[in-house]
This record gives C-alpha cells, structure tokens and sequence, in this order.
C-alpha cells in the first residue's frame, strides 16, 4: 500500500478516534473533541474520512503508544455508561468504536442522518437499513459475526439470512437476529424492537420474539407486547413523512417532533410528560404537532425568544 503524510486534520482526527476509545476517556475529552470537530469543515471531513476509509487505519498503529486502549471484556449487554455533554447523550462521539477497526473486519460503515432526513443503505452481506432522521448508526463485520450499534434515533433492518447471526447494540442493551425484517428505535429511556418478519431475541428477555410482537427494553425490565397490524403501520409510517401516535407518552412524541423538525421542547412538570397522545401529522409539520396538543390535549405552549417551546397545563 503507498504511504502519503496525513494533514495536520487527519492525524489530529486519528488522535480524536484513538483517544476517544482510550480506558481513560473522559468527559472532558468528549466535549473538546465536539468543538474540535465543529470547528471546521476540513476537520469533519477528515474525521469522516479516518472513520470510513480502511486504507488509513494505519495512523491509528503509529498513535498506539501515545492513546492505549485497553481490552474489553465480553459482556452480556451494551455497556450503559453514558456521557453528558452539552445536555446530551453521546455514547461514541462520533467515531466507529475499536471493536469496527481491527485487522479481522471485513465490512465498516458509519451512517448518519440529520434532523428531517432520511437514508437507505446495502450492506456487504446482501442485508439493507433504512434510517430515519436524527439517526448514528455504526455497522461491523468479521468472519464470525454481524454488528450494528444505534446509538441513537431509528432504523428498519432487513436482514439476510447468514450464519454469523446479527446484533443491534443500543444504549439499552442488544437484540440478536438471524434474517428478518424488523425496525429498532432509542427512545428517551427505552428501545423498541419491532418484528415484521422473522424473529429476535435479546439476552435480557426470556422469549423469542416474534412475528407480530414488541420487545422493549429499558433500564429497569425488558416486556413482549403484541403488535397488530395497524400498529405495525403505525410504527413505519415514519418511511412516508407521518408521525402516528397511538397512547405513546408526550415525552416519547416530543422527541420524534424534534429529530424531525428540530424543535425544541422544554417541559414545565414531569407530570405533562406522561400524557398520552394520539393522531396522525405530517412529520416536517411541526405546528400541527403543537395544535393537536393545544386543542387535543389542553397544552399552552409558550415560544421562548431562544426557539424553545415550553409545554404546560392550560390553566382553568
């Protein structure tokens, strides 16, 4: 392979990528890497570049000594430390994680979508994810196994049908698949998996799911629920630019508005959190969002002069 000196953005990204997987890795590290990456277009271009591009893993070699990363044990789920950074979660920061960038990987792939956008890829092995908007998915292959890690937002996963099973890992921990169609979504203190064909199981639930069923996980419990047709509709009317909501929380419902709209929400209680919502709007129209909840649901909002929107009781 020929050799070229890396820019002064590309070996200070390799660093970043090193650093970031280090056993040491600290807060503080996550929020000078995110201004380091916001700084400049030259460097979110090398630091996509050093992600995706085999051919420049080499740097990572030379930087060993000076960002050592530590083993990792085998673990029965996802890890669940999450670090907070600028009032969000970030679990990676953006790089592909060490388990993606090793001698024995065949296939990497790094894929993000922005607020209201959406994507489909192929992967390798014949198996395909549509992504919907606000979504970091990561994907690695080897010789024994398929994994995928959501980090955030949703995905529909057809998979083909290999021996090397596939895993989803989740900040909730992971779901495992042989072939089948089936969507994954991080919610704000959950992961839901919904079956449309095949089957999935997860090592922190005691039944196979199914055909016509949900697995959701979060940190406290894992629960099956049945999945009837028009919910299963409901559940990828996303693909369509439409939010169905169907009893899901005001919290839950409020997230899927901003990955798509990038509204922001603010909420005077923790009690209006948990209000149902219900009802159909099309998934770029934001203020129809804020009309069902003003006339559906008795909800004042309140636009502050930031662009956030306080949600409260109407008062009687």
């Amino acid at each position: 392979m020929s050799e070229r000196r890396l820019t002064d953005a590309e070996l200070e990204a390799s660093r970043w990528i090193a650093r970031l997987e280090a056993s040491d890795v600290t807060l503080e590290d996550h929020q000078r890497f995110r201004q380091w990456l916001a700084a400049s277009e030259e460097n979110r271009i090398a630091h996509e570049a050093l992600s995706r591009t085999w051919d420049k893993l080499d740097a990572l070699k030379l930087l060993a000594p000076e960002f050592p990363v530590t083993a990792r044990p085998r673990r029965r789920t996802l890890s669940r430390r999450v670090l907070l950074a600028g009032g969000g979660a970030v679990v990676g920061a953006g790089a592909l994680s060490f388990w993606a960038l090793t001698p024995a990987t065949t296939f990497a792939a790094s894929y993000r979508t922005p607020v209201g956008g959406r994507e489909t890829a192929e992967l390798q092995d014949g198996s395909s994810v549509a992504l919907n908007a606000d979504t970091d998915l990561r994907v690695a292959f080897t010789a024994e196994r398929r994994r995928a890690t959501l980090s955030r937002g949703e995905a529909l996963f057809t998979v083909a049908e290999d021996p090397r099973g596939f895993e989803v890992r989740t900040p909730f921990g992971a779901v495992l698949a042989e072939a089948g169609v089936f969507s994954v979504k991080v919610g704000p203190d959950f992961v839901r998996t919904s079956v449309f064909a095949g089957r999935v199981s997860s090592r922190d639930a005691a039944d196979i799911v199914g055909v016509s069923q949900e697995l959701v996980l979060s940190r406290e419990a894992a629960s099956v629920a049945p999945l009837s047709e028009e919910r299963a509709s409901q559940r990828l009317a996303w693909r369509e630019h439409r939010l169905a909501f169907a009893g899901e929380s005001l919290r839950e419902a409020a997230a899927d508005v901003s990955a798509q709209t990038g509204m922001r929400f603010v909420f005077a209680n923790s009690e209006l959190e948990a209000l149902r919502v219900g009802g159909y709007i099309d998934a770029r129209d934001g203020e129809a969002f804020l009309s069902l909840l003003e006339n559906n649901l008795g909800v004042e909002v309140l636009r502050r002069a930031d662009g956030s929107i306080i949600l409260m009781r109407r008062s009687v």
